[in-house]
């Protein structure tokens, strides 16, 4: 005669069950609902980082298309940035729309290292859509308005929608502006090869200021990511050590040197580096 506790180890070995108070358990179904959730929130989260990637490859594309303005012809300026912005406001405004319905009724703050990426290289985009037009830096506040405006025209002035729409932070802000020195090198190379030489200078004191001004975050920069941040200024000094060697060998030795070979001058040795007496 089996005893209670081996026909309890059968029913666990054969993944039968029928005991109702276990089935009917508080805990349990407490535990199935916490698992729905986790789940419908993995689920939400690998959708967000898809959407992150598209608006990643949106925002790389709208800077392509940048880099083949000429500053100095007004023409250019025109077709590219008109190019640029239909591809920002419909194809970036599809995403951002996607985003925020995906955000709707939830906190973003769970889910932003899912779609920050994708923001960052969308502000840096937008940073220089409106450097290429204005020869200045865009704000947050102009960012925002530019992606409400975006999501709205994508959901056919949905009030929802509007008042749903995807904030730019100001770390994803920061971060996406600090990214635009190294589109601006490639700018002011592209400009001067093709005849511009005034356009790297304006480049060059453009990203000194931004430069000076993105490094006192280094210090008091609450709420960013300290080690991001400071890669990121890092690399935009290099940017701009590159740009001043290169616009003070334009306008040392400019006449010299041939049209084809003006890039050169971009391309600074690293320099070496110096060991301390010991």
């Amino acid at each position: 005669m089996s005893s209670p506790l081996r026909k309890r180890k059968r029913a666990d070995m054969s993944g039968e069950d029928d005991s109702p108070e276990l089935t009917e358990s508080p805990a349990l179904k407490e535990f199935q609902v916490y698992s729905t959730e986790l789940t419908a929130q993995q689920d939400r989260h690998e959708r967000l980082v898809k959407l992150s990637r598209d608006l990643t490859v949106v925002g790389k594309r709208s800077i392509f298309i940048l880099q083949r303005v000429q500053l100095n012809s007004k023409e250019s300026c025109a077709k590219c940035t008109a190019e640029a912005r239909v591809k920002l406001q419909n194809e970036g405004g599809k995403l951002l729309s996607q985003i925020s319905a995906e955000l709707l009724g939830n906190s973003p703050d769970l889910y932003k290292r899912a779609y920050s990426p994708g923001i960052q290289e969308y502000v840096e985009g937008l940073a220089l859509l409106h450097f290429v037009e204005h020869k200045s830096l865009i704000s947050r506040a102009e960012c925002n308005t530019f992606v409400s405006t975006s999501i709205r025209h994508q959901a056919g002035e949905s009030l929802e929608a509007a008042e749903d729409s995807v904030s730019i932070a100001v770390d994803d802000y920061v971060l996406g502006v600090a990214d635009l020195s190294g589109e601006l090198l490639r700018l002011a190379i592209n400009s001067a090869s093709s005849g511009d030489s005034d356009a790297p200078f304006q480049i060059c004191t453009f990203i000194r200021v931004l430069y000076e001004e993105t490094s006192m975050l280094e210090s008091h920069g609450a709420g960013f990511n300290k080690k991001v941040l400071l890669q990121k200024i890092n690399t935009m000094r290099e940017t701009l050590r590159k740009l001043e060697h290169a616009c003070y060998s334009l306008k040392i030795r400019g006449a010299e040197v041939p049209q084809h070979r003006i890039g050169d001058l971009f391309h600074v040795p690293a320099p070496a580096k110096v060991e301390d007496d010991a």
